[in-house]
């Protein structure tokens, strides 16, 4: 089944899936090589070397599944569910008319939901993916939001205010992602806006 049609709630149930078989796999060696370290039968090289290696391959793919994963959620949410408030709303006509309150207000609620499905462990890796991926929209909005938006240098403010507002969405008062790692992200956008021209964006 394809990525876009499975629910947020499916996805994040499938990273909390891997995280656990990692958190797993870590134990049951450990467990495994105590247990052969006191059975008399057992030989050293039986567990010095080759039970290692076995036990590398599952950790390892689980990471990469995580790490897959979170990418997915964040870009679907960003451009597939959230398309309607930001490829097409956002900026759309007169920016002063269409700023971002709406695209912050449904992004929060996907927020919450990810929040409160995600183990805690992967939870700062999906809302890190999720950050990115907004900050990506938000910038192609900019650069290549079609006939339907047009910018001027007088528009900066508002896209500065409204790009800050983002920001503070991820950071929230602190309790969220740290500002030197949203800062780190935003590095391009925030180089983007002061050199808008008073054109259409095609």
């Amino acid at each position: 089944m394809e990525i876009i049609h499975l629910g947020h709630h499916q996805l994040c149930v499938r990273i909390n899936i891997l995280h656990c078989i990692q958190s797993e796999m870590d134990v049951l060696e450990k467990r495994i090589i105590t247990h052969l370290r006191n059975c008399e039968s057992a030989h050293e090289e039986e567990f010095s070397n080759g039970l290692s290696k076995k036990f590398k391959l599952t950790p390892a793919a689980c990471v990469e599944g995580v790490q897959q994963l979170s990418e997915a959620v964040a870009y679907k949410i960003v451009f597939h569910d959230l398309s309607h408030v930001l490829w097409d709303g956002l900026y759309v006509g007169e920016p002063s008319s269409s700023r971002i309150d709406s695209l912050l207000r449904e992004l929060e609620q996907n927020l919450l939901i990810i929040s409160e499905t995600v183990h805690e462990r992967v939870r700062t890796r999906i809302i890190t993916d999720i950050m990115k991926a907004s900050c990506d929209g938000f910038l192609l909005v900019l650069l290549a939001g079609g006939p339907s938006r047009a910018f001027s240098r007088q528009d900066s403010q508002i896209i500065e205010d409204d790009f800050k507002a983002l920001k503070d969405l991820f950071w929230a008062n602190g309790d969220g992602l740290p500002a030197d790692l949203i800062d780190k992200f935003s590095a391009t956008v925030r180089g983007s806006y002061p050199s808008l021209e008073p054109i259409q964006r095609a």
